[in-house]
């Protein structure tokens, strides 16, 4: 089981979006976990970035395949690749290797949000790293004003359904015919093409209170590190 022993202000990437910078927070985080195996107990950090290169966002797309049932079309991944949309990047710290990411689009003017696309990849599955991008994209979308995240699941995706529910999300309707998945039996395609609309609020006046307290305490521990 995994567990976040610490988190700590990681110096040699920061939240950096080029075209609108100015909606990320200038930080960048580390967070250690350990977890027991046979013979030892192994660390593992990660940390969060939205900078990414060429050969990084190679890595992403190749991804895709293997965590998504759904094919994306060439237009999304010139999207990401362009900057359309927002990009949280969860790698880990020594090896440098990509864990999961996440892609959402920003409407400021309704001050609404929609998680395209939360993966992680199939090593890394299982070790409660989707749990945590989802967390790091609730506290960016908080801190910057947002009010509603919402995104579309696969109703046959218990796991991720049930991940998004313990997050507080809320079961909002169920689509017919979202998905175009033709390469199953008509009764398997029928129910892996329905999508289950989910939405969170995130702008409670009492939890965002709450919410905000704790990052900003967060913020200021990591700075006191930072001078120490």
């Amino acid at each position: 089981m995994l567990l976040v022993e610490n988190e700590v202000s990681c110096c040699d990437d920061v939240f950096q979006q080029s075209g609108d910078d100015s909606f990320f927070n200038n930080t960048s985080d580390l967070l250690t976990f350990s977890q027991l195996s046979k013979t030892q107990k192994q660390l593992k950090q990660i940390y969060f970035t939205n900078k990414f290169d060429t050969s990084l966002f190679q890595k992403i797309k190749k991804s895709f395949p293997f965590i998504f049932k759904i094919t994306y079309p060439a237009e999304f991944f010139n999207d990401v690749f362009s900057k359309k949309y927002y990009s949280i990047v969860c790698l880990e710290k020594n090896s440098k290797e990509l864990v999961g990411f996440s892609h959402i689009k920003i409407n400021k003017i309704s001050k609404s949000a929609e998680i395209i696309t939360l993966g992680v990849l199939r090593e890394y599955q299982g070790q409660k790293f989707g749990t945590l991008i989802l967390k790091k994209v609730n506290e960016e979308l908080l801190m910057n004003g947002i009010n509603e995240v919402s995104l579309y699941v696969q109703s046959t995706n218990t796991i991720a359904i049930n991940m998004y529910i313990k997050n507080e999300f809320i079961k909002e309707k169920e689509i017919c015919n979202y998905y175009n998945l033709t390469d199953a039996t008509k009764e398997v395609a029928h129910e892996e093409n329905k999508a289950i609309l989910m939405k969170k609020m995130l702008w409670d006046r009492e939890k965002l209170n709450e919410s905000l307290t704790k990052i900003k305490q967060s913020q200021k521990i990591k700075l006191i590190g930072q001078l120490t």
